[in-house]
């Protein structure tokens, strides 16, 4: 079965913005070494999972970067199917790609589909209220978190709820981000309502 890897960049005190939906802090310190680990944990996927308003930021940028601009990562966002989870949006155009689709209505149904179909891992990159209803149907298999040595003391948290994890792996960048890769509890039956 494939797996859904939720990755997400956080504040030291569990924000993945601050609370104006500020996200300076990750700019401020978002280095090539930091790239090259996204771009080498993207290998293992072949679909991404966005929501909207991550959509909107990523479609802002990435469509028209080439493999000499966004070195270690323009060939594994930009050719990707992407999947956007919005109820407002009509259409998700991608640039010159034709690989992004708006899915409306039934998006747990739609991903527990996809999770019994053949293929590599989907990841979901940003999107904090899509990870907390994911995580909610038992639906994220694995949790990658770039924290940043940055206090914002108030925003946007990437849990509202507890969650155990299992710690499996943890690497320093020479920035002071420190990746966290947490195996998720298994999943359970989903019978919540839809996102």
């Amino acid at each position: 079965m494939r797996k859904i890897i939720a990755v997400e960049f956080v504040t030291l005190d569990g924000f993945v913005s601050g609370p104006g939906l500020e996200m300076d802090w990750v700019e401020k310190i978002y280095t090539d070494e930091i790239a090259q680990a996204l771009g080498e944990g993207q290998q293992s996927i072949d679909t991404f999972l966005l929501g909207r308003v991550t959509y909107h930021g990523m479609v802002g940028y990435w469509p028209e970067k080439t493999k000499e601009e966004e070195p270690f990562l323009a060939d594994h966002i930009n050719p990707k199917p992407k999947l956007v989870f919005s109820k407002t949006l009509g259409s998700a155009p991608w640039g010159t790609y034709n690989n992004a689709r708006v899915v409306k209505e039934h998006a747990l149904e739609e991903v527990q589909k996809l999770k019994k179909q053949s293929g590599k891992d989907m990841m979901i990159i940003g999107s904090a209220s899509l990870i907390q209803n994911f995580a909610k149907a038992g639906l994220i298999n694995e949790y990658v978190l770039y924290v940043h040595p940055v206090f914002v003391g108030s925003g946007a948290p990437l849990f509202k709820e507890k969650v155990n994890l299992k710690l499996l792996e943890t690497k320093t960048f020479g920035n002071g981000v420190v990746r966290l890769t947490y195996l998720s509890p298994p999943a359970r039956a989903a019978g919540l309502p839809d996102v």
